[in-house]
């Protein structure tokens, strides 16, 4: 029979193991900036006067280094779905329509939806 201590101290460590994960995932996207810095302010109010010019270079260079290094293509996607769920208090922190038309916007096109619609698996 197993007991309690030992129960409770597979439950630490799997929570431990959990929050690591999730962080590390955090960290890479915040090292890739996605969703990038210049694009914050049209995510977030939805409003086209919002929308930063620089945003459009920013989404450039993340793509150019998709285009180099294909292996980023899955984890970026992740990145975009985590920040399209992304939420505060139960508010959401991105404007999901803005999401969905940056790429339209920008003219910078992904293999993948920015809106966090995209299964990543499949890429």
């Amino acid at each position: 029979m197993v007991s309690s201590s030992t129960v409770f101290k597979l439950i630490v460590v799997a929570l431990v193991c959990t929050m690591v994960v999730t962080d590390a995932a955090k960290l890479f996207c915040r090292k890739r900036s996605i969703p990038p810095f210049p694009c914050l302010g049209y995510l977030t109010s939805g409003k086209d006067a919002s929308y930063d010019p620089s945003c459009t270079a920013a989404l450039a260079i993340l793509k150019s280094s998709e285009q180099s290094t294909p292996i980023l293509v899955k984890p970026d996607c992740d990145c975009w779905n985590q920040a399209a769920t992304a939420s505060i208090f139960g508010f959401p922190l991105y404007n999901h329509t803005a999401m969905a038309n940056l790429s339209k916007k920008s003219n910078v096109v992904f293999p993948f939806k920015l809106d966090g619609t995209t299964n990543c698996d499949s890429l």
